[in-house]
């Protein structure tokens, strides 16, 4: 685990909201590896009272369990997303004309993903999918981070130079797919804290 510090921002409240997102996520589910106190804060390079305030928001929250000696437990379960719903089966998602992107791959791994990707592929929450995270830049600016979930016999045939250059879903489609998405929707902070 790895977090990009912010400097304007408290230490341990970053810790809590990376290990939030990732419990919500369903990341840990079915693990017994959660970090302790003590190994989190060698993983980050920061202080064992940083990421102590951190797991007393996890606990305060109802998100992990701590007892003496023993690793922490996650009691949040995501459980319920992994549950098929009875909703049509989505159409072919229309996109608009190619446009001059670039793309800087993040990630291009198999790996555990998070629950409403297990979910829309009809798995439990903690299953390993291919996942891509691809930074999208338009004229030299970063644009967007596009995070893209896929069955690993379809995910690990696409190319390195592919996913530097081409959208998903030319990709996709390319092979003869029929796309299915998920959005979430993140807001962006303001210009100022743009590096």
């Amino acid at each position: 685990m790895s977090i990009a510090f912010d400097p304007a921002v408290p230490l341990h409240h970053q810790v809590y909201l990376e290990l939030r997102r990732q419990i919500a996520d369903g990341l840990w589910q079915g693990r017994t590896d959660f970090p302790g106190e003590r190994e989190l804060a060698d993983r980050l390079g920061i202080s064992v009272i940083t990421t102590r305030a951190a797991m007393e928001r996890l606990v305060s929250d109802g998100l992990i369990e701590r007892r003496r000696g023993r690793r922490p437990q996650i009691l949040y379960r995501p459980d319920e997303l992994a549950v098929p719903r009875a909703e049509p089966e989505p159409g072919m998602l229309e996109y608009g004309p190619f446009r001059p992107y670039t793309y800087s791959v993040l990630v291009a791994e198999v790996s555990i993903v998070p629950a409403e990707a297990c979910a829309a592929f009809g798995l439990t929450a903690g299953d390993e999918l291919w996942q891509c995270l691809r930074l999208r830049s338009y004229a030299g600016r970063p644009r967007s981070v596009s995070h893209n979930v896929q069955d690993p016999r379809v995910g690990e045939r696409h190319t390195q130079e592919q996913l530097q250059r081409e959208p998903m879903a030319h990709l996709l489609t390319g092979q003869g797919l029929v796309i299915a998405r998920i959005r979430r929707r993140i807001r962006t902070p303001p210009k100022r804290h743009w590096i």
